[in-house]
């Protein structure tokens, strides 16, 4: 991946957890930020602790990387086209 889709990426991120932040209340928006984005730092720390005591903390890394993956796959494609 260049320097150049990694910066189309993140941009993409950041107007996505701009939207999730305009369309939801603050606490809930954080959490779905994490799953959809994999953005962790916004979340609550006692959410946190409450996803890692189910075992589900998981939930909140993982989405963010397939989001980057997919990102980067519809980047690549449009350039090609």
């Amino acid at each position: 991946m260049t320097k150049y889709s990694k910066k189309y990426i993140e941009r993409l991120k950041d107007s996505c957890k701009e939207i999730i932040y305009e369309l939801m209340p603050e606490d809930k928006a954080s959490v779905a930020a994490g799953i959809v984005l994999g953005l962790k730092s916004d979340v609550d720390k006692d959410t946190v602790a409450l996803y890692s005591k189910y075992g589900i903390a998981h939930i909140l890394a993982i989405s963010g990387m397939h989001i980057m993956i997919v990102g980067g796959v519809i980047y690549n494609l449009i350039r090609k086209i």
